[in-house]
């Protein structure tokens, strides 16, 4: 490449700076940043643009050049990880939906997965701490995504200079934008809205593209390149998958608080708060648009804008509907994340998520409130990096991650080959193979030592299957007191409508065979519930004998005693009696070891509150 190309790279920071003080209008990457924008007109400052950290490897906060003069923020999600091949799990969606049943609970009901990171980031003692990803600070942004529909990112690395010709078009088009438009100012510029899935990952295929064009320059010259690297690989923009894309939302944080919460957190004058939904999500739109200003509402503790409201956002996931033990097999559309002015606000929750199709009857579906947020990631499998060219892509081996992968895998087949030994172990005693009374106490210490070792995944699944167990029940005893209670209003109001037709002069011949009809159907309705009750009951019943079963009695309640917490909120007050009736159904079961008839029947009355009386209406 001429000599001629190289120099704008050498120069593009002085020259952004430049125009920033040439012209009354702010620099192109001022409408990519817009907090900063906000910051700065509110506090009646100057705006100035970021500039690119050139020096760290990992930083915090990532900035990476777009054509013309933009750039793309981006911030660090640390996974605490202990071995390369270690990740983390953690349990994902809305807590509150544990008790719904049918479709939503297919869609937002909790469901786990397990994520880790592509980078690498250390201590100050050089020793690996956590692995990390990065992610876009904002959404795509109406001027970000104009680069890309405008073709600017095929022109190559010629476009970083924003006086190019190739950024002309951008240029005229980002300097007609007004507040109507949606860009005319950095703080209230929109999110890019109205994708498809497949032109999201083309953005991410196009933008990647362009900054590898940056970056062989870069190196070339010897300098460090924009995009991270891993060992000997660079890194690369794709979308989020839906595991890191609501990991970041959760404040990168997978404790049991953080599972619980529906919100994210906040920092307020130092102290991390819960905030109102109207402080982080915008839930309406303005001027005329369909969604607001991006990054203009409090970041959560990562640093990211509008996780939650303004544009959905697609990830790379295809959609996968959830059951009580994960997440099921089948893939289907795309996912959409974070809710929109569309989605009703009580719905709006970290643990949101509906699925979009791919296609329609006109092809390639288009979601008018879509937009996407990109991440930064890298090959698992990197190249080694030679030690006086850390950035060439000579393709080498990498001996380090050999070594790391054989030791990783050691640790787990270890595990898990401990844990098998159990069964060695119980035939060792019962083969009569232990000779002293020190052996056989030392294999016993062994046997305990591996039972403790079993996987935090197992345990953390075992302790939620218990929680959605006893969630579950008492949904199912809330159902059935509504469904008694409708049937007793049923069987009522056929004995108002039977007093009604005896002996009424204007129920005669037909008419009265047609109302006694509309009695008999209702009659017949009221059945269908009551046979709807027994099976209900027959379900809560089988949920309750899980839960007898538990051979853990302080796990259990401890479960129990943490779950009750989840009732404790306006309008759940049915459902917080139904818990607690279940939960004493559940200690008197434990308690006689079994459960019987007596018990069974007695326990339908109390759930059921209106069958006593609806016996009482059907004896009169």
């Amino acid at each position: 490449m001429p000599k001629t190309a190289h120099a704008f790279l050498l120069l593009a920071v002085a020259l952004l700076a430049a125009r920033a003080g040439a012209e009354d209008r702010p620099p192109p990457c001022a409408f990519d940043d817009p907090a900063l924008a906000v910051a700065a007109r509110e506090g009646g400052e100057p705006l100035a643009c970021r500039q690119l950290d050139r020096a760290a490897a990992r930083p915090e906060h990532l900035v990476l050049p777009m054509p013309c003069g933009h750039q793309m923020h981006f911030r660090r999600v640390d996974v605490s990880v202990d071995h390369v091949l270690d990740h983390e799990p953690a349990r994902f969606g809305d807590p509150n939906a544990a008790r719904a049943s049918g479709p939503q609970a297919a869609v937002v009901a909790p469901w786990y997965d397990v994520l880790s990171g592509a980078f690498t980031v250390t201590g100050p003692d050089g020793g690996v701490t956590d692995r990390a990803y990065y992610l876009g600070q904002y959404e795509i942004t109406l001027p970000q995504w104009h680069l890309f529909t405008s073709g600017v990112f095929e022109a190559g690395p010629v476009a970083y200079n924003p006086d190019a010709p190739a950024c002309a078009g951008h240029r005229a088009w980002l300097e007609a934008g007004g507040l109507r438009d949606g860009y005319g100012r950095p703080d209230l510029v929109l999110p890019a809205t109205g994708l498809t899935w497949f032109e999201a990952i083309e953005f991410s295929r196009a933008y990647t593209a362009w900054l590898l064009s940056i970056d062989k320059i870069l190196i070339g010259q010897g300098d460090r390149p924009v995009l991270p690297w891993e060992a000997g690989s660079s890194g690369f923009v794709r979308l989020p998958t839906e595991a890191e894309w609501e990991y970041a939302a959760r404040d990168g944080r997978t404790g049991a608080d953080a599972q619980n919460r529906r919100l994210h957190l906040v920092r307020k004058d130092g102290e991390e708060v819960t905030p109102s939904l109207a402080e982080i999500a915008q839930t309406e739109g303005w001027g005329g648009h369909k969604t607001g200003g991006a990054g203009r509402l409090m970041p959560n503790l990562l640093g990211l804008h509008d996780m939650l409201g303004n544009a959905e956002e697609f990830v790379l996931d295809l959609f996968r509907a959830t059951r009580p033990d994960g997440l099921h097999g089948s893939r289907g559309g795309a996912v959409l994340r974070g809710g929109s002015p569309a989605t009703p606000e009580a719905n709006i929750a970290v643990g949101y998520r509906r699925e979009s199709a791919l296609y329609g009857y006109e092809g390639v579906a288009r979601e008018p409130l879509a937009g996407a947020r990109m991440a930064v990631s890298a090959p698992f499998f990197v190249y080694g990096a030679a030690a006086d060219a850390p950035f060439r892509f000579d393709q080498l081996a990498n001996r380090p991650l050999e070594e790391a992968l054989t030791a990783s895998r050691e640790r787990l087949v270890g595990r898990v080959a401990e844990v098998s030994d159990l069964s060695d172990l119980v035939a060792r005693l019962e083969g009569e193979a232990v000779t002293t009374p020190e052996e056989a106490r030392r294999l016993l210490e062994d046997g305990l030592r591996l039972l403790e070792s079993a996987s935090a995944e197992s345990a953390t699944a075992a302790r939620e299957a218990l929680r959605q167990r006893l969630i579950s029940g008492a949904a199912l005893s809330a159902s059935i007191f509504r469904t008694g209670a409708n049937v007793f209003a049923g069987i009522v109001r056929v004995d108002n409508m039977l007093k009604s037709i005896d002996g009424n002069p204007k129920f005669q011949g037909e008419a009265k065979a047609a109302a006694l009809e509309r009695v008999e159907a209702v009659r017949g309705e009221l059945v269908l519930r009551e046979r709807e009750i027994e099976a209900i009951y027959a379900g809560y019943l089988d949920n309750l004998a899980a839960l007898a079963a538990e051979p853990d009695p302080e796990l259990l309640a401890a479960i129990i005693e943490d779950t009750a917490g989840r009732f404790d909120a306006p309008g759940l007050e049915k459902l917080a009696e139904a818990y607690a009736r279940q939960t004493a159904h559940l200690a008197e079961w434990r308690e006689r070891g079994a459960r019987d008839d007596e018990m069974a029947g007695r326990w339908l009355y109390e759930i059921d509150e209106y069958r006593e009386r609806r016996d009482q209406q059907r004896e009169n």
